[in-house]
């Protein structure tokens, strides 16, 4: 078996329409590529993806559990922003509290943040690698 990549990353979720609220609003997903159109006596239940770059894709779902709140939570998704602190600052105004940091290590900043159903996401941001190249 050779692995090509990651199909997608995917998050159990109990509310279709609270997961689209956080990831949306606080994370600025854009809009989904609904795969499973909502269904359910409210709508709630269903499959979308998030399509976020060329080849990374966010998968949010109830149908894995029927709509019932998630017995096992993801393993955790880290997502790269482009300016951390901005992306701190926006988390901290939508009212989300931080599981973990924000702080900065050697070769990065990064918090973690939970979703409302607990699936821990990381904000991350890498520091530039210093250019070896020019040692003397």
């Amino acid at each position: 078996m050779k692995i090509r990549g990651f199909a997608f990353v995917g998050h159990p979720v109990a509310s279709l329409k609270r997961a689209r609220e956080f990831y949306e609003t606080v994370l600025r997903l854009p809009e989904p590529c609904v795969i499973d159109p909502p269904r359910g006596p409210d709508g709630d239940d269903g499959f979308i993806e998030y399509a976020v770059g060329p080849h990374d894709t966010l998968a949010v779902t109830t149908t894995w559990f029927c709509g019932e709140p998630p017995a096992v939570l993801s393993a955790g998704l880290s997502v790269e922003v482009e300016d951390f602190e901005e992306a701190v600052a926006h988390i901290e105004r939508c009212g989300v509290s931080f599981e973990m940091g924000p702080f900065e290590g050697a070769r990065c900043s990064i918090a973690v943040i939970k979703d409302p159903d607990g699936n821990q996401i990381g904000i991350h941001k890498l520091k530039e690698k210093p250019d070896v190249s020019k040692r003397s």
